[in-house]
């Protein structure tokens, strides 16, 4: 689907604190982001922080940056409080791979469909 991202609706998750966009830079170059929702699970109140996006581009996936990147997200919801953080990841690439090298678990398979809008 065409990319067509709701402004707004990122600048109100953001503002109530339930927003966080991570960067990786080096020498103020932008190498990557990691962008979280936060919200509380309403079957056990735990705090949880959902990925909407984890993107390094490939020089950063290199060496240890991506390791340590993701220990530097993993430390700061850490001190917010969080508990479970959420990732989904494509089948076509190696992210998954790499997350369970840090200690995430496969712990559901999701499916998705897009629904054709009739031209009436």
């Amino acid at each position: 689907m065409e990319l067509n991202p709701d402004y707004e609706a990122f600048t109100r998750y953001e503002r109530s604190g339930r927003y966080l966009l991570f960067t990786l830079r080096k020498d103020g170059r932008l190498l990557g982001n990691c962008a979280v929702y936060l919200d509380r699970s309403t079957h056990t109140q735990t705090l949880i922080a959902t990925e909407d996006t984890l993107y390094l581009l490939p020089e950063a996936r290199r060496g240890r940056a991506a390791r340590r990147f993701v220990a530097y997200v993993e430390d700061a919801l850490r001190e917010l409080g969080v508990r479970e953080i959420h990732i989904t990841v494509k089948t076509v690439n190696k992210a998954g791979r790499f997350l369970q090298m840090l200690g995430y678990r496969h712990v559901e398979n999701g499916l998705m469909k897009i629904l054709e809008v009739d031209n009436v």
